[in-house]
């Protein structure tokens, strides 16, 4: 289902439509979910499916913009994150996956806007073993 949902989508994103608060942390849960079932029954679309949900989350989406910080083309520099708020200094620390718009259209990088720009450490504990597991595919 997530495969064809996949593909469905201009992006590559098998959410398909669906936006809201933090839907980029399982965008990158659906990697998880994709590779597990790779683990159990190798199939060549559960990696590309993977790989299309990376390529999303690296800058292949509406708004040509990576949605991790640091990585990707035009990250996000305003992560809702004391940390990077803080620290006097401009890049925000890096590899942080932001949550992503509530609609399609809404997101914007700006650190005061948690509903947009927050981040959660499952969401990147999702996108470090989407990443990871792609290491060993190629």
């Amino acid at each position: 289902m997530l495969v064809e949902k996949g593909k469905q989508d201009i992006y590559g994103r098998p959410l398909g439509s669906r936006y809201y608060w933090g839907c980029n942390g399982t965008v990158a849960r659906q990697a998880v979910n994709l590779q597990v079932a790779n683990a159990i029954s190798p199939n060549r679309a559960y990696t590309n499916t993977v790989v299309s949900i990376v390529d999303h989350l690296l800058g292949r989406n509406v708004y040509d913009r990576s949605y991790i910080t640091g990585l990707g083309y035009q990250p996000p520099m305003h992560p809702h994150d004391r940390n990077s708020g803080s620290d006097n200094i401009e890049q925000p620390w890096p590899g942080y996956l932001v949550g992503g718009g509530r609609t399609a259209t809404d997101w914007q990088d700006k650190q005061s806007d948690y509903t947009t720009n927050e981040i959660a450490i499952n969401w990147q504990a999702a996108l470090v073993y989407a990443l990871a597991g792609l290491v060993d595919q190629h």
